[in-house]
């Protein structure tokens, strides 16, 4: 089962309502908060989650951010290879 949410505060109160998820995929760029926060956030509260960060922007330090703070499995560019 696949669950959406617009924003990071609105995929926080999925995963409150719903989760944990064994995957939670995020882009970078969202309302409210970035990727690498709302990442941050769902491994402090699901640390089993596996987390994985996508963006049009290959901002070095953000993808260092985003694996430091998210504790990500994978930072990803969009548009992604489906073989990765």
């Amino acid at each position: 089962v696949v669950k959406t949410a617009v924003g990071g505060e609105a995929g926080l109160t999925v995963i409150a309502a719903e989760g944990p998820f064994a995957v939670v995929v995020s882009d970078m760029r969202m309302p409210g908060m970035n990727g690498a926060q709302f990442l941050t956030i769902v491994r402090e509260r699901h640390p089993d989650s596996v987390r994985l960060l996508l963006t049009g922007y290959a901002e070095v330090d953000a993808a260092i951010a985003a694996v430091n703070q998210g504790g990500l499995f994978r930072f990803l560019t969009k548009p992604c290879d489906p073989a990765t």
